[in-house]
C-alpha cells in the first residue's frame, strides 16, 4: 500500500519518509503531487479518447489543504472558445460533476453530492460514473448521496482543450479553482465502470493495459517545480497523454508534506550538534524558540517543537534531546616502523569502556604486526571511534643477480625496487629503475627508514650480427632471386618459418629474416616483384565515321611506350587518318604493334518525293520523306498555299494522306518543311513543294 504521506525531512542527516494514514483507508503505493492552490497544475494534450459523448468515468486520490470554494480535480472545458466537456471539483466541501451538452450559452449541468462529505488534511478517493441516463459519485468506493442540480442528463459536448489537473480555465482564459493538497492516481474510462470495479480497485496501483482505462497518471515521478513530465501509464494512449507541470521553480513538489517528524527523542552526547530542518517548500513556520528558519541548531538539551504551514496545510511536531557525556578516542596519525619495534597504547579515560578491532576490552594495547586497529571508547550513552593504520617494515633486501650481457643497439632495464625504499644509482639517478644501452659497471643504495643495502652489477657489449638483403627489385617471370642470409654461428627464422641460411624467391612478395647470434638478433626485408615481357595489340585497321575519335591503348601496365609521334604515354588518342604504331619495353623485352585509321562520311540520306496520288488505287498514296536514319529530333509539317497547318507529325514513320480533319484536300501544291538531328547529332532544316494530283 502506498504511504499516504511522501514529505522527507531531514533530521540528523538521515532521510526521514513520512506515513500519514486515513483512517480506513490508505492510498497506493508512489508519489504524490503537492498543489499550492495558487499557480499549479498539470496539462496533458488533447486526445481523442478523453471525449467521451455517452459514459465516461473518473476518480482521484486526494488530500485538500482547504474545500470551501472552487477545488478543480480534472477538467476538460473552456467556455470561450465553446470546447466545453466535463469538469470534476469540490465545491464547498461538496463533490461535484459537471458536463455540457449544446455549447457554452445555454448553461452546464451540475450533478452535486448532497453533503460536505470532502474534508481536510487527511486522504480521500473521489470518482464518478457518468451516462446520458445518469450520474453516480463515490466516496472512498462507496457511492454517495447526491442530486443533480442545474441541467439535464444527456451525450457530453466534445473538447479539443486539453486536459488540466487542478485548475479551471475561464471565459476570459485565465485560471481559477487551484487545487491546493495533494493528489494522486488520477484515472480517467471510456466506459461506465461498475460500482465493484471501483470498490475493488480504488486502493491498489494499476497496471495501465486495463480494458477502457485512457489516462492513468500515477505521480510516481521525483521533482518539483515547472515542466517536469508526467507519464501517462495508460498502454491505450500512451506517451501521447503525458502531462507536464506548470507552477513555479519550487511547486508543483513530488514527495510533499502532509505532516512534519522531528524524529524520536534523543541523546546528544557533549560537543555533538543536532540539526533540525524542515523541507524548503514550507514557506510558513515557527520554532519553539521563535525562529522562523528552516533549519533549528540543537547543542544543549531540552523540548523543541515547531509549528509549520503551507498554503492552508497545517503541520507539527515536538523532540525532546537529553545530555550524554563527551568522550574522546585518540590513536595519531597512521605511522611506520621497523620489524622488531612495539607501538604501545594506553587510554586513560574514567568510566569509559573499551573495545578493540581484536576483541580486547583493556584500556591498553601492544601492536607489533602491520593492520589497521581501531577502538570504540564508549561512557555512558557516547562514544567514540578512532582508527590507525600500522605498518612494519624490514630493512631492504635486494641483489641484482648474476652480471649479465648487452646487445649492441639494445637497452635492458636494471630494476631494484623495494617497498617504502628511496634510491640513488651510480649514474645519479633516484628512480626504482633504469635503462641501461652501454656497457660498464653499474650500482645502486636501497634505503628505508630500518636501513641501506648496495648491489653491483656488470654489463658486457655483445655485437650484433650483420644482415643485408639488398634493395627491392623487379624480376622477369621465370627467373629465381637467392636471398643469401649466411653469417657464421647463426641461427635464421624466415617469413615462411624456413630456417634455412637461404632462400630461393620465384614469386612476387615481401621477404624478411631475422637472424641470431649469441642471443642478440637482427632482421632485414626486401619486396620482390615479378614482371612479364611486354605484348602489345592496337587491334585490327578500323573505318571510323567523320569527326568520330578512337583511344588506343596498350595492355601491359610494367613498360615504358614510344609512339609513332613521339609521346611515350600508355594511350594514343586519334582523330585523324593515317598508320600509327607503338614500341612497349621493360627490362624482360619489347613489343610492337600496329594499326591503319581510314575516316569516312556517315552521314544519314534523306529523300523527299515531290508528288503523290492519293487516289485509292494503292499506288504513290501518300507522302513522307524516305530514309533508313535513327532520328534524334523529328518534326513533318504540311502548310497548304495560304500558310495553314493541315498536317505535322513527330514520328518519322507516319505519312500524310492528303486530307485535313479527315476530309480530303484538293489537287495542288503544298509546302512542307523538315526538321531533324540524326544519329550522329547533326541538325537539319528542310523546305519544299509536293504537287497533290488526285
Amino acid at each position: 500500500m502506498k504511504r499516504t504521506d511522501k514529505f522527507l525531512i531531514f533530521f540528523s542527516f538521515v532521510l526521514f519518509t513520512l506515513i500519514n494514514a486515513h483512517i480506513g483507508y490508505s492510498q497506493p503505493f508512489g508519489n504524490a503531487i503537492f498543489m499550492d492552490g495558487t499557480n499549479d497544475y498539470i496539462s496533458a494534450p488533447h486526445n481523442s479518447n478523453l471525449n467521451q459523448a455517452t459514459t465516461i468515468s473518473a476518480e482521484a486520490w486526494i488530500n485538500p489543504c482547504k474545500v470551501n470554494g472552487d477545488n478543480m480535480i480534472l477538467t476538460k472545458w473552456w467556455c470561450g472558445g465553446v470546447q466545453n466537456a466535463y469538469y470534476f471539483n469540490v465545491k464547498d466541501g461538496k463533490l461535484r460533476w459537471s458536463w455540457d451538452i449544446d455549447g457554452c450559452g445555454n448553461g452546464s449541468a451540475i450533478y452535486e453530492s448532497n453533503q460536505a462529505i470532502i474534508q481536510t488534511n487527511i486522504w480521500q478517493h473521489v470518482a464518478v460514473v457518468h451516462t446520458t441516463i445518469g450520474v453516480t459519485l463515490y466516496y472512498d468506493g462507496s457511492p454517495v448521496g447526491a442530486t443533480l442540480i442545474n441541467g439535464n442528463y444527456g451525450v457530453i459536448q466534445s473538447s479539443s482543450e486539453p486536459l488540466r489537473i487542478g485548475v479551471y480555465k475561464a471565459l476570459n482564459s485565465t485560471f481559477f479553482g487551484h487545487f491546493n493538497g495533494q493528489m494522486d492516481e488520477v484515472r480517467i474510462w471510456d466506459y461506465n465502470v461498475s460500482s465493484a470495479d471501483i470498490l475493488a480497485r480504488y486502493n491498489v496501483p494499476l497496471a495501465g493495459n486495463e480494458t477502457g482505462l485512457v489516462a492513468y497518471y500515477d505521480m510516481n515521478v521525483n521533482g518539483s517545480g515547472s515542466g517536469i513530465t508526467i507519464p501517462n501509464q495508460a498502454t491505450i494512449t500512451g506517451s501521447s497523454l503525458n502531462g507536464i507541470t506548470i507552477g513555479t521553480t519550487i511547486t508543483p513538489l513530488f514527495q510533499p508534506p502532509s505532516n512534519i517528524l522531528l524524529g524520536n527523542d534523543t541523546t546528544i552526547c557533549t560537543g555533538d550538534t543536532l540539526i533540525l530542518s524542515v523541507p524548503a517548500n514550507i514557506i510558513s513556520y515557527t520554532w519553539s524558540n521563535g525562529s522562523t528558519n528552516n533549519t533549528l541548531t540543537v547543542t544543549q538539551p531540552g523540548t523543541y517543537w515547531i509549528s509549520a504551514s503551507l498554503g492552508a496545510c497545517i503541520f507539527g511536531d515536538t523532540i525532546t534531546v537529553t545530555q550524554g557525556l563527551g568522550v574522546s578516542a585518540n590513536l595519531g596519525a597512521d605511522t611506520t616502523l621497523c620489524q622488531g619495534d612495539t607501538l604501545q597504547f594506553n587510554l586513560s579515560i574514567p568510566n569509559a569502556n573499551y573495545l578493540w578491532s581484536d576483541g580486547s576490552t583493556n584500556s591498553n594495547i601492544d601492536i607489533t604486526q602491520n593492520g589497521t586497529y581501531w577502538v570504540d571508547v564508549s561512557v555512558n550513552s557516547c562514544s567514540e571511534r578512532d582508527s590507525i593504520t600500522v605498518n612494519f617494515n624490514p630493512p631492504p633486501s635486494f641483489q641484482f643477480g648474476a652480471d649479465t650481457s648487452l646487445c649492441l643497439g639494445n637497452t635492458i632495464s636494471l630494476d631494484a625496487f623495494y617497498p617504502a625504499s628511496s634510491y640513488l644509482w651510480n649514474t645519479g639517478s633516484t628512480n626504482a629503475s633504469i635503462q641501461v644501452s652501454n656497457p660498464g659497471q653499474y650500482w645502486v643504495d636501497v634505503n628505508n627508514i630500518c636501513g641501506t643495502v648496495r648491489d653491483t652489477i656488470q654489463v658486457d657489449l655483445i655485437p650484433g650480427p650483420v644482415i643485408d638483403l639488398g634493395s627491392d627489385t623487379i624480376m622477369c617471370t621465370g627467373d629465381t632471386l637467392l636471398l643469401n642470409a649466411t653469417t657464421a654461428g647463426a641461427s635464421y627464422l624466415w617469413q615462411n618459418n624456413s630456417t634455412n641460411p637461404t632462400q630461393a624467391v620465384m614469386q612476387p612478395g615481401n621477404y624478411h629474416v631475422e637472424i641470431t647470434v649469441n642471443g642478440c638478433y637482427n632482421t632485414d626485408s626486401i619486396n620482390v616483384q615479378f614482371t612479364e615481357a611486354p605484348i602489345v595489340n592496337l587491334g585490327s585497321d578500323t573505318t571510323l565515321c567523320e569527326m568520330e575519335n578512337l583511344l588506343l591503348q596498350t595492355n601491359t601496365a610494367t613498360s615504358d611506350y614510344l609512339w609513332s609521334d613521339g609521346s611515350t604515354n600508355s594511350s594514343l588518342l586519334v582523330n585523324s587518318e593515317g598508320t600509327y604504331s607503338v614500341t612497349a619495353f621493360n627490362n624482360c623485352g619489347t613489343d610492337s604493334s600496329t594499326i591503319h585509321i581510314e575516316y569516312e562520311d556517315c552521314t544519314c540520306s534523306v529523300f523527299i518525293p515531290n508528288a503523290f496520288t492519293p487516289n485509292a488505287d494503292n499506288l504513290n498514296e501518300y507522302f513522307k520523306p524516305i530514309h533508313a536514319c535513327d532520328f534524334l529530333e523529328y518534326k513533318f509539317q504540311i502548310f497548304n498555299r495560304w500558310g495553314m497547318l493541315i498536317f505535322e507529325t513527330e514520328n518519322h514513320w507516319e505519312a500524310w494522306d492528303g486530307t485535313h480533319d479527315n476530309d480530303p484536300v484538293p489537287s495542288g501544291t503544298y509546302i512542307y518543311i523538315l526538321s531533324y538531328q540524326d544519329e550522329f547529332a547533326k541538325f537539319e532544316n528542310r523546305k519544299g513543294y509536293v504537287t497533290l494530283i488526285r
